[in-house]
């Protein structure tokens, strides 16, 4: 399954292509979208919580969560 969502990234664009070079001096990385993806799904959950919750199995209650972790895998030289 794969799902398209069409979403306006003209800022997240520019605000790349102005500060990518100074970002990769300092950082030695370069400045990529994944970080702004993480960042804006983490504030959602936030601000949703039944999105970050889950079901308990043996109360078949919700249960909420008052934080959130997001795990990203990521490739690496071996």
């Amino acid at each position: 399954l794969t799902t398209f969502n069409e979403v306006d990234m003209s800022a997240l664009i520019a605000l790349r292509n102005k500060y990518k070079d100074d970002f990769v001096k300092k950082h030695g990385v370069k400045f990529g979208f994944m970080s702004p993806f993480i960042k804006a799904s983490a504030q959602v959950l936030q601000e949703m919580p039944i999105v970050n919750a889950r079901i308990d199995d043996a109360t078949q209650e919700i249960v909420f969560h008052s934080h959130v972790d997001v795990s990203v895998a990521v490739a690496t030289p071996k």
